[in-house]
Parts: structure tokens; C-alpha cells; sequence
């Protein structure tokens, strides 16, 4: 999973048509399926594979600041892995405008 933003150029501010990544190590998740089941996001590899390091903790509490009250922030891996593939798509609809916009 990449999150990406539109490339605004710095001196014209104007969008360039291209995007930026803003986040890539948040994992591989394989969409699988078994027979007559939804498709479902799998983590690629074992867990301890591609470890996060984790953020600052003042990008944390900005992160926070950003949630419902009580809500703390979460690694993609903790929230996608063995969710259908609709579900994760209206999760990251959901909470992407709260913590990137």
C-alpha cells in the first residue's frame, strides 16, 4: 500500500498532474480468496517482516489530535489484515481525509 498526494510545484503552487509518496512502508497486502468467500486483505510474509519503526511521539499526539476522542492512531497492518476488501476500502476512505487533509 502507497499513499500519494497531487505534486504541487513549490514555486507556482500549481498541481503538476504527477503525485508524490507521502507513505510506502506500510506493508504488502495480497488480496486472496477462497472459494465463495469475499476477497480479504493478507499481510505479506511473517509479521515481524518490514517492521515499522515507529513515529516520533510528537507525530503521534498531531496524529491524535486528529481522532475521535479516545481514538488512538494505527499501522495499516494492525487494521487491514484479514479485512475484506470492500471494509478496508471504506476504512481508508473513512480515516484519510481526518489525518492527510
Amino acid at each position: 500500500m502507497v499513499s500519494v498526494r497531487p505534486h504541487v510545484d513549490p514555486a507556482t503552487r500549481a498541481a503538476s498532474g504527477t503525485f508524490v509518496v507521502l507513505e510506502g512502508a506500510q506493508g504488502e497486502f495480497p488480496i486472496v480468496a477462497g472459494e465463495g468467500q469475499r476477497p480479504r486483505l493478507a499481510l505479506a510474509g511473517p509479521r515481524e517482516m518490514g517492521a515499522l519503526v515507529p513515529p516520533p511521539p510528537a507525530n503521534l499526539a498531531r496524529a491524535a489530535q486528529r481522532l475521535p476522542p479516545g481514538g488512538a492512531p494505527r499501522l495499516a497492518r494492525d487494521v487491514l489484515q484479514g479485512r475484506a476488501l470492500d471494509d478496508a476500502t471504506r476504512e481508508i476512505a473513512d480515516v484519510w481525509p481526518r489525518m492527510h487533509l
